[in-house]
């Protein structure tokens, strides 16, 4: 394996405790196999791509969403509803859908204007009914504010609300040994105190110096000495001083420490007189592992000695957070430590050009990576100078740090950030991990011997329901069609009634046409019947306590934004109605078209020429009968001597409708939007291959003609939400001060390069510069977190 170790986390953790409750493993060969066997469902983890995190009055917020699965460091593709929740301040629930994912990707807008939220600060959270029942930790819960005056802000605390907390390597100082103790002096909203001297004071001797980082963290150096009091002394801007005592040394003990080299890694194990005594000749095991992948290997103690030292190559560590744990030569853990490794060959996106086409600027991203990994990612541009953008996430520390961590962490995108130097960022990654308590899963729960329990993933929405009066002699099916896609089925009733249909894409207000289908004739008739759609929305609230760990932005109070500046049009990508739609053009088309072939609008001469759609089918190649419950079409043209003419693939909406066209005998040219026909027999595929295409596209909210004498219509108060195409916002000034800050170019939630480049299309707001953000991942799990900065000149 050839990677390259971005950093060496501290976090060792001697046990306090034996696990005498379970059954420990016997030897290494059942230390892997219990392991394995905990991790062998797979834990997966969200990130939200905000396009940005702090809103003008009048805007939406978009996002993208990724699943990850951590286990295999893949996107998880199994899955396909995300549940996505809005929630204020205090953690109470605002909102809540449900959005389609596909192959670990989702994306979608939450109304805030429509609202009507006042400014203020907010969360947005995404999790799955998978990812809550196994670890709702690994859900993502982001902060965004509605900018606008604040109202006052309740009184601050004192000043000296501070809280300085010290970490001894390993959880314990043992008395002989050189230590290493790290430091965390935060606010009290959990923000740490940079650049601020501190000092190690032995009785009132100061023994040594360091000063915290960027997010109040350091750590030092210490040999205790027993029955000697220490303590740490941090000076503060106004000149006051935080103090804490160390804990006192104990006697017996083995302490670890990670040393990185280039190649390797130096596990060294040093413990004093008191304790060498006791384990001499003793075997202990080691184990580096990660989400159910372990690797092993024993060691001793030499001969009278008090240090012993292992080289580990760094290459053979896992992608992302791994675990190093000892254990004694009965399988107790006794020590732990976290180190992190970044993989070697990270996917890029190159910029390759910018054009300028007058009112837009084209854009060029190249696939830079050389493994020729698909790269699917989102893209913010946002002028340069913003100040909307939150730069505190990012999908590499979602998902290859966060989640084997506890609480909150501050700026954790600054970890993977080229904004600063690697050198800088790997050493202030060491201080995190020192300062962020014992690792997150326990061997208790591993020697539990209780196997994983194995959760099925949601994937879309079920209908259940139950028919009231019915014949139980001929009346054993029931006819159900969404009347949004057009899809439809035939549902056998139960013995006792009920009916049930799983696995359906159902978008929230879909209306649904119910009839009761005779058996002898074929006849529908209205049914008495109740059905619900399942699983029902997801409700919550976020807890004080969580609330607290949440990472927070800071408050930005806008007074001076002026009135109107997001007017309520609407700027496209395309040439459109404001508000609406895209309406595909016959552009989409391509190379469909062909001198057998018709993309037709319809309009008021289509409407009055073709009553029904199937009228105007018949016109343009096609043979057509309509008998009196059906509809019948196929080519004029034999596909054999010895056949009838093929049918050909008919779609409506995007489904395809095969055998049974009854959902177009009653279907009136009025409600079509538009039609492709092609009736060469090259335009056919797979089972109709010969016999042309036919797609239709209906206009929204169009209904099919159904009688309301043998036809119930439902609708439905659950299901995914309707997928919206982005709209840029429509500013009053693009010179402002408030559009340079706080307003938004362009977002592509959804952007995929293959093996050369995309272009992507923005509007020329005359920014000098901007910067892209760019979030993602590649079909085989590379995630990718950039920032382009672009000169359009």
């Amino acid at each position: 394996m050839n990677f390259k170790l971005l950093s060496t986390g501290l976090l060792v953790t001697l046990f306090s405790f034996t696990l005498t409750a379970q059954k420990l493993p016997q030897n290494a060969n059942e230390l892997k196999t219990e392991y394995q066997d905990f991790f062998s469902d797979s834990r997966e983890s969200t990130f939200l791509h905000l396009y940005k995190s702090k809103l003008l009055p009048g805007e939406d917020l978009w996002f993208a969403a990724y699943i990850y699965d951590l286990n295999k460091q893949t996107p998880a593709i199994t899955s396909t509803n995300l549940n996505v929740q809005l929630f204020d301040d205090a953690g109470n629930e605002l909102a809540t859908k449900t959005y389609y994912s596909f192959n670990g990707k989702s994306q979608g807008s939450i109304p805030i204007d429509s609202l009507k939220l006042n400014p203020g600060n907010y969360y947005i959270k995404a999790s799955s009914d998978y990812i809550r029942s196994k670890d709702e930790t690994l859900s993502q819960t982001r902060p965004f504010q509605v900018l606008g005056e604040f109202a006052k802000n309740r009184k601050q605390e004192s000043e000296t609300a501070f809280d300085l907390q010290l970490f001894p390597e390993g959880g314990h100082l043992i008395s002989g040994v050189r230590n290493t103790v790290g430091v965390k002096l935060s606010n009290r909203d959990g923000k740490g105190l940079e650049e601020l001297p501190g000092y190690v004071i032995r009785e009132n001797d100061t023994i040594s110096r360091f000063t915290t980082n960027r997010f109040g963290m350091a750590s030092f150096p210490i040999l205790v000495q027993p029955n000697e009091d220490y303590r740490v002394s941090i000076v503060i801007e106004n000149g006051s001083q935080q103090q804490k005592e160390l804990p006192k040394a104990e006697i017996e003990g083995i302490a670890l420490t990670v040393k990185d080299f280039s190649e390797e890694l130096l596990i060294s194990l040093k413990t004093n007189a008191p304790t060498a005594a006791t384990i001499f000749n003793k075997k202990f095991h080691a184990a580096i592992h990660q989400d159910g992948k372990i690797k092993d290997f024993s060691f001793q103690f030499p001969d009278s000695s008090k240090e012993a030292n292992i080289k580990f190559p760094k290459d053979s560590l896992f992608t992302g957070v791994n675990t190093i744990t000892i254990f004694d030569e009965s399988f107790q853990p006794l020590l732990e430590r976290l180190v992190y490794k970044n993989s070697k060959e990270e996917a890029t996106i190159k910029f390759s050009g910018i054009k300028n086409l007058g009112d837009s600027l084209k854009i060029r991203l190249s696939n830079a990576s050389k493994n020729n990994e698909i790269i699917n990612i989102s893209v913010a541009a946002l002028p340069s100078a913003t100040k909307a953008y939150d730069l505190d996430f990012n999908i590499v520390s979602t998902f290859h740090l966060a989640p084997y961590v506890k609480g909150a962490i501050q700026s954790a995108g600054y970890y993977f950030s080229d904004n600063h130097s690697l050198r800088r960022r790997m050493y202030d990654l060491d201080l995190l991990l020192i300062t962020q308590g014992w690792s997150k899963y326990s061997w208790q729960e591993v020697f539990s011997n209780k196997p994983a329990e194995k959760i099925s993933r949601t994937q879309g929405f079920r209908i259940e329901g139950k028919v009231f009066k019915r014949n139980l002699k001929k009346e054993n099916d029931m006819f159900l069609r969404n009347e949004v896609s057009g899809e439809f089925g035939i549902i056998n009733i139960e013995d006792d009634n009920s009916f049930k249909v799983q696995n359906l894409y159902i978008e929230d207000g879909t209306e649904f046409s119910v009839g009761m289908l005779n058996d002898r004739n074929s006849k529908l008739s209205k049914p008495s019947v109740r059905l619900k759609v399942l699983p029902e929305a997801y409700h919550s609230s976020i807890p004080r306590f969580e609330l607290e760990n949440l990472a927070k932005s800071p408050n930005v109070s806008l007074t001076e934004i002026p009135e109107s500046f997001v007017s309520s049009g609407q700027i496209l990508d395309t040439i459109n109605l404001e508000g609406t739609k895209k309406i595909e053009t016959e552009s989409t088309y391509g190379n469909k078209l062909s001198a057998m072939a018709e993309y037709i609008i319809i309009d008021e001469g289509d409407i009055r020429s073709n009553f029904y759609i199937t009228d105007l089918i018949a016109k343009n190649g096609f043979n057509v009968r309509r008998t009196p419950a059906n509809v019948e079409i196929r080519s004029k043209v034999p596909f054999s001597f010895n056949a009838l003419p093929p049918e050909p693939n008919i779609t409506l909406n995007g489904a395809r409708l095969i055998g049974d066209l009854s959902i177009l005998y009653t279907l009136t040219t009025d409600q079509v939007e538009s039609i492709y026909i092609n009736s060469s027999a090259s335009a056919g595929r797979g089972l109709n291959a010969g016999g042309g295409s036919i797609e239709i596209n209906l206009k929204k909210g169009s209904r099919r003609g159904n009688n309301t004498e043998t036809i119930d219509n439902i609708i439905a108060n659950n299901g995914f939400a309707p997928q919206k195409q982005y709209y840029n916002p429509k500013y009053n000034s693009y010179t402002a001060s408030t559009f340079i800050e706080y307003g938004i170019i362009n977002w592509e939630p959804v952007v995929q390069i293959g093996e050369d480049f995309t272009d992507i299309k923005i509007l020329n707001t005359l920014q000098k510069k901007i910067n892209l953000y760019i979030e993602g991942f590649t079909n085989q799990g590379t995630l990718i977190s950039e920032i382009i900065e672009i000169d359009t000149n």
